[in-house]
């Protein structure tokens, strides 16, 4: 077989007139095939298709064939491999919704009293989760961020988003009327603390 092979491709070259149909493995054109060993089949030979990493078998044990100069077989014969896993979790947050298809993008949302601060795509690719997680921040304000906070009484309280902080000062001070105000986990403050000695 195999000197009818080259016997066939040698006369095929040489006098430009096809003796033999043949099919070369470079001429499969689908995504995730590979195309190594073996390169050029005579009529009635075939292989078993392998696939790269990323893609599987669409039907395992299927053969790919040349038949007169053309393949036939279960085409195509490898797709991509979907995400078997959830996709990675994130702090102070979950995964609202993913189906884990090729492509697919993981939907990310945060815990009560969170916000997403920095959103990203999370992507199926190729069996594989992949891009940067999205952050979840706390959108509470606490005393103890404060950054002009001389006299402030830190007594654990939290301020949520859109309220002024209920000013507390130490012994020995007394609110000043400034009243730093939350917004999205961040102290919007004036130049003074909001505590003065008395």
């Amino acid at each position: 077989m195999q000197m009818q092979k080259i016997l066939c491709l040698i006369l095929s070259f040489y006098l430009r007139v096809a003796f033999c149909a043949y099919c070369d493995k470079q001429s499969l054109s689908f995504s995730g095939v590979r195309k190594d060993g073996t390169r050029l089949y005579l009529s009635g030979e075939g292989f078993l298709p392998s696939c790269e990493r990323g893609y599987q078998l669409a039907k395992p044990g299927e053969k790919i064939v040349c038949r007169n100069g053309i393949w036939t077989g279960y085409f195509p014969p490898c797709v991509v491999v979907s995400c078997q896993t959830a996709p990675p979790p994130i702090p102070n947050g979950r995964v609202k919704s993913y189906s884990g298809l090729h492509g697919s993008i993981a939907v990310y949302e945060c815990n009560k009293f969170y916000f997403l601060a920095f959103e990203s795509s999370v992507q199926c690719a190729l069996g594989e989760w992949r891009g940067n997680l999205p952050i979840c921040k706390d959108t509470r304000c606490y005393i103890r961020n404060l950054r002009k906070k001389s006299g402030v009484l830190d007594d654990g309280r939290v301020t949520f988003s859109g309220e002024f902080l209920n000013v507390r000062c130490s012994e020995g001070f007394t609110p000043n009327g400034m009243k730093p105000t939350c917004s999205r986990g961040e102290w919007i403050e004036q130049d003074l603390s909001p505590c003065k000695e008395s």
